[in-house]
């Protein structure tokens, strides 16, 4: 079965994305000022908590918007790459619209279960070491995504699987995606599809 692993893992990357647009240096810089004109070890470490932790708020809140994932190419989830061949061959049979309902829901679903990552994010945040603060005010542009990725992962898919399990059936997202496995499957001549439905442990044939 595909894993809905992916979606999981799609909302906590796209959350620390944004995060990197909303939680800048200059932000960072402008929260230090107002705590001291030569800020100590203490308070640099308070000022950037509070900076990243603004950011993923903020991030957060809007990718919980109506369109915070379908109308963003940069975080919209499309069909993942095992069932791009279901995908094209649909289409290429005039089942457009099938495909685009699993995108709209897999999308609406997300939308539903995003706002759940900002208090994951926020443990994440007050667990951070003055040397993790260190490492991503002098480390490279993406500092603060790879911190986030090794920091949160398990955190995130344990805590999100019943959430986005819960969103998916909501928004009939299980449902079309398996109308459009079953219908792909009634194709002559095709691969028969093993992907029949989403799981939410790894991929696994059934």
């Amino acid at each position: 079965m595909l894993s809905l692993k992916r979606l999981t893992i799609g909302i906590v990357f796209t959350g620390v994305f944004l995060l990197q647009g909303s939680c800048t240096t200059a932000q960072i810089t402008d929260i230090l000022k107002q705590v001291n004109s030569n800020p100590t070890t203490s308070e640099i470490s308070m000022g950037l908590k509070e900076a990243l932790e603004k950011g993923t708020g903020i991030s957060a809140e809007r990718l919980s918007l109506e369109n915070g994932y379908l109308g963003n190419l940069d975080v919209k989830i499309l069909f993942p790459e095992e069932a791009k061949n279901v995908e094209n061959t649909l289409r290429s049979l005039g089942l457009g619209s099938m495909c685009d309902q699993v995108i709209t829901s897999l999308n609406r679903a997300a939308e539903d279960a995003a706002i759940a990552a900002k208090p994951i994010f926020t443990d994440a945040i007050k667990q951070m070491s003055f040397q993790d603060v260190q490492n991503i005010l002098l480390g490279e542009e993406n500092a603060a995504t790879l911190y986030f990725k090794g920091s949160t992962t398990t955190s995130l898919s344990r805590e999100f699987s019943p959430i986005i399990d819960s969103s998916l059936k909501k928004v009939d997202a299980t449902k079309y995606w398996s109308d459009v496995m079953t219908r792909y499957n009634r194709i002559p001549l095709v691969k028969k599809s093993r992907y029949r439905s989403y799981s939410l442990c790894d991929s696994e044939s059934d």
